[in-house]
């Protein structure tokens, strides 16, 4: 009623009112729960014929029954306690529940945290004044609350909201920042935030000097892969292949990947003008190109140090060379750059990725604190002792350290499937199982009694694999179980073939209209029987919406994003996604799926991988094992059917480094779905 009374609606409430009004007009523990509830992190039990499903936003049995005072536990733990000066020294704990017996996940020590939810590591993190600061964050630690944290809190000491640039790599990451800005700093100052992709960076830094370097002011637009293919044969007369191999030398050299040889960079610049002329950038140009203009133009490089007075870089250990030398034009030496990442969760060494430009910045700063964030508040113990001997062998990282917060009984499942079939029947019987059964196919095919009441919902799993092939007998099995799912890549948004359709079909019509009438319109003209342009539609239609009638904005945003960019975290569905398109994710229950030699680490061809390659894949492995919050389930298949052929495999070696007590090899049943009853029978519907 107090909250009514003085904040409004309940609607405003839980959709609009600044977080620390709420705080300051009722509790930390409201403040939480309406924030939990924003963010989408809820605890969903699913429902079943006769009964609602129920959804928390605590842990039943962690409730505080009175008000919490100005400090709580460790953010994600709903116990309260007394003030600091009256804490007495902390009795020996009861002893841990052994592996393999029932538990839940509770906070395994007390740890005193700020008023606004940071332990002493994020606290320190955030509170770090001007000059340069490296945030070595492990998974789970709290990276994204700290990061936004500290810039909330740069904001309120008095910094200028335009000129405080936040850069990330994914549109998601992007979105999930300005959320967390908008909570802590309310929609009108967080809107005035840059919240920015490299790639968005880039674009907006042509834009903004576009009529200096000889582009027509307002006509520089983002050319699209097939139409920088095409331009390419045309200015160097090349074959389709030819031309091909050529802009993947341009992209390798753009990114640092390649050393520059006469010849190829005579290519390019000859490409680049010619480009220049018709008015049209290319997407891997978007970063490369405004560190060759500031190259060149020190006072470009000053008005943007003037414009951006702090820089904050979430993910750092993705960033490749061009990028890291966009950063070196952006801050001066020692300037106010914060950097937050993990060198141990740099997966992109494909696209030019290294975690070794923590050390080159450290070199070009010496002047830079470090603050390393070790607490894991996501995972169980079992889940981070395994994540952390996956890593023992990695010599890259130095003094790694992740403890987990949380005291969990569950050890990770090792399956071993007869097959890739029965790895798929495995995977959709337990998803089942661990629901109690959706439906009336589980009890028809065994996998469960129709009794159970799970506690789970679709969206709390996800499916994790190296390559996305290795879905196709996983969603067969999907289907015929009927569980929903949502499959996405790292790749480009642009790139899968039902999006280049609609978006080039889209380019045929007028301009007048919203984005969603010419997108529907698009579909009639890209053909509409064709599936990829259906699975296309269903992504585009929400990012349509956002647009209006800016259309040339909608197609910038499909240029930038990538496919996981369209992952919807509250779609009542199973996640299917690659380790790559998992970084940043969480899940209450996750299947690491094709855990076999060859696959992981990946090996293309007799020959063995590069060192450097495999370090990437134990990383890789790091990252999927580290989404899971409650169970982890990894899996391999003694046969698979690989590349046009059924191939006996091997378990991955990476998986021999994880100690047998944190595994439970428990036999598994997995049961072929029963046929169809004959023609005539009566079904049993169990009543005697």
């Amino acid at each position: 009623d107090e909250m009514l009374r003085r904040l409004g609606p309940e609607l405003s409430i839980l959709e609009t009112v600044p977080v620390e009004e709420i705080r300051r007009h009722s509790s930390l523990r409201m403040a939480e729960a309406i924030q939990r509830l924003r963010r989408g992190e809820v605890i969903r039990s699913g429902g079943y014929d006769g009964e609602f499903g129920v959804i928390r936003v605590f842990q039943t049995e962690g409730i505080p029954k009175s008000k919490p005072p100005a400090e709580l536990f460790v953010p994600g733990s709903i116990e309260t306690r007394e003030r600091s000066k009256s804490v007495p020294a902390r009795k020996k704990g009861p002893e841990p529940v052994l592996p393999g017996e029932s538990g839940v996940s509770v906070p395994d020590v007390a740890i005193l945290v700020s008023a606004d939810g940071l332990d002493p590591d994020q606290d320190a993190a955030a509170s770090h004044g001007a000059g340069p600061l490296v945030i070595l964050a492990g998974p789970g630690t709290g990276k994204t609350r700290t990061l936004t944290r500290r810039l909330a809190r740069s904001i309120r000491a008095g910094a200028v909201p335009e000129s405080t640039l936040a850069v990330t790599f994914t549109r998601r990451a992007a979105e999930e920042l300005r959320e967390r800005l908008t909570e802590l700093l309310g929609e009108e100052t967080a809107k005035r935030i840059p919240v920015l992709t490299f790639h968005a960076l880039g674009w907006w830094i042509i834009r903004q000097y576009a009529d200096r370097s000889g582009y027509a002011a307002g006509k520089v637009a983002i050319a699209s892969e097939e139409e920088a293919l095409g331009r390419l044969r045309e200015d160097l007369n090349l074959s389709r292949g030819e031309a091909a191999r050529q802009l993947q030398n341009f992209s390798g050299w753009r990114r640092g990947m390649k050393r520059e040889d006469g010849a190829l960079s005579t290519a390019l610049l000859f490409h680049r003008e010619a480009m220049r002329r018709r008015g049209v950038v290319e997407l891997e140009d978007l970063v490369a190109l405004p560190v060759q203009w500031l190259d060149g133009a020190p006072e470009w490089v000053e008005e943007l140090r003037n414009r951006f007075a702090q820089v904050f870089v979430d993910e750092f250990q993705d960033i490749d060379a061009t990028q890291y030398a966009l950063l070196r034009h952006l801050v001066p030496r020692n300037g106010n750059l914060t950097v937050i990442g993990d060198p141990d969760q740099s997966i992109y060494g494909f696209r030019g990725g290294d975690p070794g430009f923590f050390v080159r910045l450290l070199e070009d700063h010496p002047n830079a604190k470090s603050v390393r964030l070790t607490r894991n508040y996501r995972s169980g113990q079992a889940i981070v002792a395994g994540a952390l001997e996956v890593m023992a062998r990695s010599v890259e990282v130095r003094e790694r350290g992740l403890t987990p917060i949380l005291r969990d009984a569950r050890r990770i499942v090792l399956h071993t499937a007869a097959s890739d079939q029965a790895e798929a029947a495995f995977v959709a019987q337990t998803l089942e199982a661990m629901m109690g059964g959706h439906g009336f196919h589980a009890m028809q095919t065994g996998s469960v009694d129709g009794h159970a009441t799970g506690e789970y919902a679709f969206a709390d799993f996800a499916v994790l694999c190296r390559a996305e092939a290795l879905t196709v007998p996983l969603c067969q099995a999907l289907e015929r179980a009927g569980i929903p799912y949502q499959k996405r890549s790292h790749e480009r948004l642009r790139d899968h073939p039902g999006v280049r359709l609609l978006v080039e079909a889209m380019e045929r019509l007028t301009a007048n209209g919203t984005v969603v009438e010419r997108l529907r319109q698009a579909v009639v003209l890209a053909g509409e029987e064709l599936p990829e342009v259906a699975t296309a539609l269903e992504w585009l239609t929400p990012l349509a919406l956002g647009h209006g009638e800016d259309g040339p904005g909608f197609v910038a945003a499909i240029t930038l994003g990538a496919e996981v960019d369209l992952l919807d975290p509250r779609a009542q569905r199973v996640s299917l996604l690659t380790m790559h398109g998992s970084k940043g994710l969480e899940y209450r229950v996750v299947f690491v799926i094709g855990c076999e030699e060859g696959m992981l680490p990946w090996r293309f061809g007799a020959a063995d991988p590069d060192p450097g390659a495999v370090e990437e894949e134990r990383r890789l492995l790091f990252v999927a094992m580290t989404r899971a919050r409650e169970t982890l389930f990894l899996s391999w298949s003694r046969k698979r059917l690989w590349r046009g052929a059924v191939r006996s495999m091997e378990m991955s070696s990476f998986l021999q480094d994880i100690r047998e007590e944190l595994l439970d090899r428990r036999a598994t049943r997995t049961s072929v779905p029963k046929k169809h009853t004959a023609a005539g029978k009566q079904l049993s519907f169990g009543w005697d």
